[in-house]
């Protein structure tokens, strides 16, 4: 029985806390509202002040914009003919060492045939 009471006195403790949060949380919305109404006021009446400011920044930034997109359309544009180039490079020099190859291969039979061939 006396873990029973313990018990709810604990619970009982807890359950005020939990009211005492409620309260508090519910006072923090309130405030919260009217500081959001406020915010909102004092943000129109400044939006009305620097709007002509605003409107030539997001104009400016706007064309700030289109130049990085045709800087980075440039950019993958060259991208592409460089990894193209690297291609080509490295079919040209595979092809290269084939013919190196081949003619130091012929050079050297040549070399064997007539050392064999010239007593």
């Amino acid at each position: 029985m006396a873990e029973n009471e313990r018990m709810f006195e604990r619970f009982s403790h807890v359950h005020s806390h939990i009211e005492g949060l409620e309260t508090q949380i519910t006072e923090i919305q309130r405030l919260q509202e009217a500081f959001a109404e406020k915010v909102c006021f004092i943000f129109v009446q400044v939006n009305i002040y620097y709007f002509s400011t605003c409107s030539v920044k997001v104009m400016d930034q706007e064309k700030d914009i289109e130049i990085i997109n045709e800087a980075a359309l440039h950019t993958s544009e060259n991208l592409k003919d460089g990894n193209e180039w690297i291609r080509q490079a490295i079919s040209n020099s595979a092809g290269r060492r084939v013919v190196v190859l081949f003619c130091i291969i012929v050079i050297t039979f040549t070399l064997l045939f007539l050392d064999w061939y010239n007593p």
